[in-house]
């Protein structure tokens, strides 16, 4: 057992989005064998989701990531903690935890949520190109550094000249060991608290709808998906989970549903009774990079997902079986067909081979070899 010490440049706790949750899961994964002191902004909480060991002590706001700016807090966790690995989420942190890793003498793990140099392309960071050097730099000096998709980890070693010995992928996993057995009751009580009929299909969008490409996804649903969905089923729900939806949207949502097709639900406090209760997570977010967590956490609950080509990037596909189904990004009638399949394959189930790759144990066990060698 490694004696780790982890920085997160922001709030994650409680978890809010996929971001929060991958920093969540991967902290979860680093404990499966491991001591792990957890260094946070000081606006994270540790209540209902809960770390063995947080030092919330970090400033908030943009300060924080000054160069060494934190020095003196991180160094004086460490000196009491006595870690064997410094391990830093995202290369923001990188000068100062490359000092403390020196200061030690401890190896450096950096994770990679993603490549934020194409993350920031994407979305039109005309400073993308900076990103783009800094990124390089930080990832070169680490001792390893951590990718969640094997498609980052080859664009890496690719781009920014990486060996194939310091990188492994530590994938965004599920808490879920198994295929879950159904739960009529629970989807009875979801039906009742919003009004849902449960014998029609039930489909759904779930995020931080205030994040650009999730509220672009929720436009597409509602202006380009239901007018051909009301034309070819004869009934369903869809159901958009998540706070901070527009009010132009909320608009929109309440203009376009006739019979109740689509709902605005807001925070969902059951979104796991949800998910579970859904037969479709529909997935047509085109930009943002990374791997979309609300894929994962869909698949582990053994429900169908028709998602966006981009919107589906770094998950494991053929571990998926039929539950993933793909469709070209912005393309209505191909989402609309593979649509109509997931809804006549159910309920077909996610292979075994799904839990064995995303399992948070057995990600654990894969990446434990990182935090046994000598140094």
């Amino acid at each position: 057992m490694a004696k780790i010490l982890s920085i997160v440049p922001y709030r994650y706790m409680p978890p809010q989005n996929g971001g929060h949750w991958g920093v969540y899961f991967s902290e979860k994964v680093l404990s499966v064998f491991n001591e792990v002191y957890t260094v946070g902004t000081r606006d994270n909480r540790n209540e209902k989701m809960v770390l063995p060991h947080t030092y919330f002590i970090m400033d908030v706001g943009k300060a924080r990531y000054f160069p060494l700016s934190q020095w003196r807090k991180l160094l004086d966790v460490a000196l009491k903690t006595e870690p064997d690995y410094i391990f830093c989420h995202h290369h923001y942190q990188f000068p100062v935890a490359k000092k403390l890793a020196r200061r030690l003498k401890i190896p450096l793990y950096i994770r990679s949520y993603n490549i934020e140099t194409n993350r920031f392309k994407s979305i039109g960071k005309w400073w993308w190109p900076a990103m783009a050097r800094f990124e390089k730099y930080a990832y070169q000096q680490a001792d390893a550094v951590f990718f969640i998709t094997d498609d980052d980890r080859n664009y890496a070693r690719h781009h920014f000249d990486l060996p194939v010995e310091k990188m492994i992928t530590l994938p965004f996993g599920t808490d879920v060991p198994g295929i879950p057995g159904a739960d009529p009751g629970r989807k009875a009580q979801i039906a009742k608290t919003y009004g849902l009929n449960p014998d029609i299909p039930w489909l759904f969008f779930m995020g931080k709808l205030d994040y650009e490409p999730n509220e672009t996804a929720v436009d597409w649903i509602v202006h380009q998906l239901l007018p051909v969905l009301k034309k070819e089923l004869s009934a369903f729900h869809i159901l958009l989970c998540g706070k901070g939806l527009s009010e132009s949207l909320q608009a929109s949502i309440r203009e376009h549903a006739e019979y109740q097709e689509i709902q605005y639900l807001g925070f969902v406090p059951d979104i796991q009774g949800l998910i579970s209760s859904c037969q479709v997570m529909l997935n047509p977010v085109t930009s943002g990079g990374g791997v979309k967590t609300k894929v994962i956490e869909s698949l582990a609950w053994n429900t169908s997902v028709v998602s966006a080509e981009t919107g589906a990037i770094g998950i494991e596909k053929k571990v998926c079986g039929s539950k993933l189904r793909t469709a070209p990004d912005h393309d209505v009638a191909a989402f609309v067909q593979e649509l109509h399949l997931a809804l006549k394959e159910e309920p077909a189930h996610i292979p075994q081979d799904f839990y064995d790759y995303y399992f948070i144990q057995n990600i654990a066990q894969r990446v434990q070899s990182f935090f046994e060698k000598a140094h």
